[in-house]
């Protein structure tokens, strides 16, 4: 009977989670499904653009991928990072768009390199399936770190699971999820310090920008002193492999077309600039599609929502919280972002992933009853939008 009793309460224990797994992951996984082909698998996930089709690797050239747009997504370059991730195929340089920019985010086509066996189609199908197996682990983290008991903690799921840049991340096969599930798993997982500082590491091989969460490890160099022998080798887990890897990169590839205009600007005045053209972009659609209003009406929404976590992140400093640590960086990135990234909420979300997560989650921590409710909905009311219009396009419109 003690058994039958253990095994019941386990399994009275699993159904809920395993029923709001089943739940969630209609979105993104539809997202990819609804992107598969019988000839060529995942591979469309990837986004490959027409411009860029003539200079593709040899081996991807030779899977005659389809090309479904004209300029592609961002994903087609980390992909062939993937064939090789060692940067010697003597086409690498011609196949990206910036050599050197593309080929510090190292981490994630390494990954599809080893799922893959090397081999070109498997590499190709385990990178564009690569991001579902980071949402999954963000859904993993969550049920031991957080669980699923109260109200709040359903709240804090669907945010951080449906929220547009994780949605766009895993439809569109591109490195922000994956760099901060690692980053969150980190900080948040009951782990030695050393073992902290070696996947914050890697979480900076995915995408070098996760160097911002870096002061989540402060408490690690607290402890064992920033000066002392083991804080100097402490640092080194931490920044070297990074460090070492980009120094690879500049020595293996030429620079490339300028990196990084239009990503930067003066504080605030860009943000201003975004809303003013979002603004008369939605004066000119009315006799668009739905879809196109409701994407223009995102524009402004999704960059209120992101004004707002900005805000609370900034003016309500948690100066030892390990999450508001993780996240101010980023809150500070928000604010002198430029036009290149601010043109669009896929853009911009993803890249202000980690605010996201960190506004969720300390509002999670830390606010009571109806304050949680009031942060929730205005922090979080621009950022459903992707998953929004998928659930327009499953029921018919």
């Amino acid at each position: 009977m003690t058994s039958l009793s253990q095994f019941q309460h386990r399994l009275s224990s699993i159904w809920k989670p395993l029923l709001l797994f089943g739940i969630l992951a209609i979105i993104p996984f539809g997202m990819v499904m609804d992107q598969y082909s019988s000839d060529e698998g995942f591979i469309p996930v990837i986004q490959f653009g027409k411009r860029w089709k003539g200079r593709q690797l040899a081996e991807v050239k030779a899977l005659d991928v389809e090309v479904l747009s004209r300029f592609g997504y961002d994903g087609q370059f980390y992909a062939q990072l993937a064939v090789d991730p060692a940067l010697r195929h003597p086409d690498m340089q011609d196949a990206l768009d910036r050599p050197q920019y593309r080929a510090r985010r190292i981490g994630l086509p390494l990954m599809a390199y080893v799922l893959g066996a090397g081999q070109t189609w498997w590499i190709l199908q385990s990178y564009a399936l690569v991001n579902l197996m980071f949402w999954t682990l963000l859904f993993l983290l969550l049920w031991k770190t957080v669980g699923f008991h109260r109200v709040r903690d359903i709240c804090l799921t669907i945010a951080l699971l449906w929220t547009t840049g994780t949605l766009v991340s895993v439809s569109k096969a591109l490195t922000d999820l994956p760099a901060v599930v690692v980053s969150l798993a980190a900080i948040s997982l009951p782990i030695s310090g050393f073992w902290c500082l070696l996947i914050l590491g890697f979480a900076g091989l995915i995408k070098e920008t996760s160097l911002l969460s870096y002061p989540a490890a402060w408490d690690v160099f607290r402890k064992t002193g920033w000066w002392s022998v083991r804080g100097v080798a402490c640092l080194l887990i931490l920044v070297l492999p990074l460090a070492l890897w980009l120094l690879y990169v500049q020595m293996a590839l030429a620079p490339g077309r300028p990196v990084g205009s239009g990503n930067f600007g003066w504080p605030i005045l860009n943000i201003y600039d975004k809303l003013v053209l979002a603004i008369a972009d939605i004066r000119a659609s009315g006799n668009e599609t739905l879809f196109f209003r409701i994407g223009q009406m995102l524009e402004i929404v999704s960059l209120f929502s992101m004004i707002i976590q900005a805000i609370y992140v900034v003016k309500r400093p948690r100066w030892a919280d390990r999450y508001w640590q993780f996240g101010i960086g980023f809150a500070i990135l928000f604010f002198v972002l430029g036009p290149s990234v601010l043109a669009g909420q896929y853009a911009f979300t993803r890249v202000l992933l980690p605010l996201t997560v960190a506004f969720n989650l300390l509002i999670h921590r830390y606010e009571g009853t109806r304050g949680y409710a009031w942060w929730f909905v205005i922090g979080n009311i621009g950022l459903g939008g992707l998953a929004f219009r998928f659930v327009l396009t499953l029921i018919g419109y």
